[in-house]
């Protein structure tokens, strides 16, 4: 899964064999496996405002999974994760300032608040929040930045003790990156399981929780 800004622009959604993806590796320099897609879907509705930036990928050849590549679970349709903390994670620039990518890939955690208090923040802006998204933020001066778009909102589930992916980086306000208490927002994966199962066809493979 990725944002559909990511892969849909002026002329509509990029080819499949436009993008790639690495996994296995939180280092820019370091033993990689690289991946190749056969098909790229954006969400239909993307485009007629802030909703629907949600795209998935077809791999081309099932993934192998080893002790650095592992799955990650879904949420079920719904299921609500406000007020819990999650991890944002990218390689996205670490400020405004900074324009060159990390090395490392970065994470940070951060907190969910009630979708109230992020639709009065980003109404005084002019934005409508909706419960299509999820916001995340920070007292500290952390969070998602530029070129973090498209990546996973990570939730530890105690529970069932499997990461879930609840949330992919949309958008943050126009104070810039890190700004603390300024929150970023999400897609809300959870409501929509039921286009990512219709788009990806077969999803006994996935795990729900």
């Amino acid at each position: 899964m990725t944002a559909a800004h990511c892969v849909q622009f002026n002329n509509g959604v990029e080819p499949a064999t436009a993008f790639y993806g690495i996994i296995g590796n939180i280092r820019r320099e370091g033993p990689e496996t690289r991946i190749q897609f056969s098909e790229v879907a954006a969400h239909p509705e993307y485009g007629t405002g802030s909703e629907n930036d949600i795209a998935i990928f077809r791999v081309s050849s099932p993934v192998e999974m080893n002790e650095r590549i592992q799955q990650i679970c879904l949420p079920q349709a719904d299921r609500n994760f406000d007020l819990v903390y999650i991890q944002a994670m990218g390689w996205g620039v670490t400020s405004n300032r900074n324009q060159d990518p990390p090395e490392t890939m970065m994470t940070t955690e951060l907190s969910v608040p009630p979708r109230t208090a992020c639709q009065f923040f980003y109404a005084l802006l002019g934005i409508t929040i909706t419960d299509r998204h999820i916001c995340a933020y920070s007292f500290k001066p952390t969070g998602v930045c530029y070129g973090d778009s498209g990546g996973p909102a990570v939730f530890d589930d105690q529970t069932s003790g499997k990461p879930v992916a609840v949330g992919i980086a949309s958008f943050i306000s126009f104070l810039g990156c890190g700004r603390p208490i300024a929150p970023s927002v999400y897609t809300r994966i959870a409501l929509y399981i039921d286009w990512l199962k219709e788009t990806a066809g077969d999803t006994n493979d996935i795990c729900f929780v």
